[in-house]
């Protein structure tokens, strides 16, 4: 909403050009970013599982990087996985390897404030949390090594591992012992009312070490009970920044994760409960000292004024979820997030949650059933639990697998996209999901200044409204197979949310007030080739974020007796406002930037051009036509300014 005072002044202030005095300058006030960023980039890579005996399978992965920023990298790993005295129930896996990770454009450029200070109580305010990019920043490399051994009987999985990973360059977030002041007209006793920013970026720290110890242990307990115990050791440590802790931040030195899980079939119940408990981590977001309140940073001993001192925390967060089935097309559950209500607001985690649901399923059809492609030695196709299947049946035999990777290369990576056994016909398909929450939060008092302030949950987070909603959502379509090579399937969806995913922690609206369509996809067998155009859903990518996302394109597939390739190109514009698709990855950012001169008055800048790399030369010709392009903009200023005066001046006359 505008402000009152910027209209205020838009109708009475004098024009040029179309912009009214100051108009630009309160349009864009405390929007603090400059310039523009683009990066271009280019990512491929080839991998190939081979089994060198009935025991051996090496996994070996090649990439390519490049960006317009960075330039070009090439990273490889290898992956080992041994049948120990050939039993496919005692596994040793091993992997070496070298990594890169760019740093993304908001690490590099965003500036942004995630909220605003907070008055907690009189003369004292938690400070807001400001966002500044590195423009700095370089790509961090590694070289990874891990091992470990697994194994499983009837009753019991375990594992246990090392790993040591060697960074250079290693991206932390950390404080930057500065502040961003909105309010610096406020003094005193009242300067807690909007006290400043801390402000965060990203740094490089040139070597740093992680290394580590997993062990995981799943057991039965009986027909219907299982329990789950892991545990993680970390020491993860910076070893060339002396302005950093010598822990690196974020990084718990032990990490356990417990659960209990009750699943009977028969009767259609099943439950969890788990938690997850971290032990002497460094909180980037919590600062010793009271450095994170106003007044205290104003003693003077504050880590802020200092090195960086981050406090070390040791929490844990337990949930609960029962679950009902009724038949395989419905079920209701009942769930309760963070059940003993930790709270900590450094880390955004809100207190406790009550969930309860219905989901609901009709029609006939399973949209995530898909042919596993393969042969075995004497030719009869393998299904997807490995057996052979020479008339087609499915059948359960696991007496029938010889080797454990190849049922996981079958199945989780070679599919079909078009169904070759599927009967020709139209099938109705469609669910109901109904979602109720309740949320008892603490109902902090919000800053008096600035209400757009904030950025989405981390203002919901730190206000911590009491939340209470109910939301639906209705899908409803079709699958038609309508020749033998040809397929359609449609599906749309009714909500009371707008977007893509509707897991929010309230509803904006009980109804089904956001339509959308989800799928629209027209699959056609040309030989070893599945073609589909529409919107399509992508269970693979060239970038982990989009997997399993639907965007607007098209798409082939060839489909071979052990290996397939997918091409495509499309946009997933509709569902995440990204121009992008699985197999090309574009990102595109608005940047805002403080006014220039030109614009701050309205004058049209195309009206005097000049080369911005030779006006800021000294001495050159660029340099002196900018300096009178200043004189013109500042003599011209003064000139509207005494216009004003004279007006009012001769306004002042008339009245009298």
């Amino acid at each position: 909403m505008a402000n009152p005072m910027t209209q205020k002044c838009v109708k009475k202030a004098p024009k040029l050009n179309g912009k009214a005095f100051l108009e630009e300058y309160r349009n864009r006030d405390q929007r603090l970013t400059t310039g523009s960023g683009s990066i271009r980039k280019l990512n491929a890579y080839i991998s190939d599982t081979w089994q060198v005996n009935k025991n051996l399978t090496l996994s070996p992965i090649l990439r390519f990087d490049n960006s317009s920023l960075f330039g070009s990298n090439l990273s490889a790993s290898l992956g080992m996985t041994y049948n120990v005295n050939g039993n496919t129930h005692r596994r040793f896996k091993a992997n070496v390897g070298t990594g890169y990770t760019e740093p993304g454009m908001g690490e590099l450029w965003y500036n942004w404030e995630m909220y605003a200070s907070n008055p907690v109580g009189i003369g004292v305010a938690k400070l807001g949390w400001y966002w500044a990019g590195n423009p700095n920043l370089k790509p961090e490399k590694s070289v990874n090594f891990d091992m470990s051994l697994e194994g499983e009987n009837k009753n019991t999985y375990a594992r246990v591992g090392v790993f040591h990973n060697r960074i250079k360059n290693y991206m932390s977030v950390y404080f930057t012992g500065d502040f961003m002041d909105f309010a610096p007209y406020l003094k005193g006793d009242a300067k807690y009312q909007r006290a400043p920013d801390m402000i965060y970026s990203f740094k490089n720290i040139g070597k740093a070490e992680i290394t580590g110890v997993q062990a995981e242990v799943q057991q039965k307990f009986g027909k219907y009970w299982s329990g789950k115990l892991g545990y993680t050791y970390l020491h993860a440590i910076n070893k060339s920044d002396p302005s950093m802790p010598r822990q690196l931040l974020d990084k718990p030195m032990h990490k356990v994760d417990i659960g209990i899980t009750y699943d009977n079939p028969k009767s259609g119940w099943n439950g969890s409960i788990w938690g997850d408990y971290y032990i002497n981590m460094l909180d980037s977001n919590t600062l010793n000292n009271g450095g994170n309140y106003w007044p205290d940073i104003l003693s003077g001993d504050a880590g802020v004024y200092n090195k960086q001192t981050y406090e070390k925390k040791t929490f844990g967060i337990w949930n609960v979820m029962v679950q009902k089935r009724f038949n395989k097309n419905a079920m209701m559950y009942f769930g309760i997030n963070n059940i003993f209500n930790h709270r900590d607001d450094d880390r955004a985690t809100q207190e406790r949650v009550y969930r309860v649901g219905v989901n609901l399923k009709f029609g006939g059809g399973d949209s995530s059933k898909t042919t596993a492609i393969g042969k075995s030695k004497d030719g009869t196709t393998v299904n997807a639990v490995g057996s052979n299947t020479p008339n087609g049946e499915v059948v359960n035999a696991e007496s029938g697998v010889q080797n454990v990777a190849d049922v996981v290369r079958l199945t989780d990576f070679i599919r079909s996209d078009f169904d070759t056994t599927k009967e020709r016909g139209v099938t109705l398909v469609g669910d109901y999901r109904a979602r109720w929450m309740a949320h008892d939060g603490s109902n902090r008092p919000q800053s008096p200044f600035r209400a757009n302030s904030a950025i989405g949950s981390a203002k919901a987070n730190m206000y911590d409204a009491n939340r209470h909603s109910f939301e639906q959502r209705l899908r409803l379509g079709f699958d038609a197979r309508l020749n033998e090579f040809t397929n359609l399937k449609v599906i749309g969806s009714a909500t009371g949310m707008s977007g893509v995913d509707t897991s929010w922690t309230q509803s904006d609206s009980k109804g089904f007030n956001h339509q959308r369509l989800d799928t629209v996809d027209l699959t056609r067998r040309v030989k070893k080739w599945d073609v589909s155009v529409g919107r399509l859903t992508e269970p693979m990518g060239a970038s982990g974020y989009w997997f399993g996302q639907s965007y607007d394109g098209i798409r082939a597939v060839w489909n071979g007796h052990d290996s397939q390739v997918r091409i495509g190109v499309g946009t997933f514009k509709h569902s995440t406002g990204i121009t992008d698709s699985a197999y090309t990855h574009a990102v595109h950012e608005v940047i805002y930037r403080p006014p220039t001169a030109a614009e701050l008055i309205g004058i049209n800048r195309d009206e005097f051009p000049y080369d911005i790399e030779s006006a800021t030369k000294t001495g050159s010709d660029g340099e002196k036509n900018l300096v009178k392009i200043q004189l013109h903009q500042i003599a011209l200023m003064v000139f509207m300014i005494l216009l004003i005066k004279v007006r009012q001046i001769a306004s002042t006359s008339i009245n009298s």
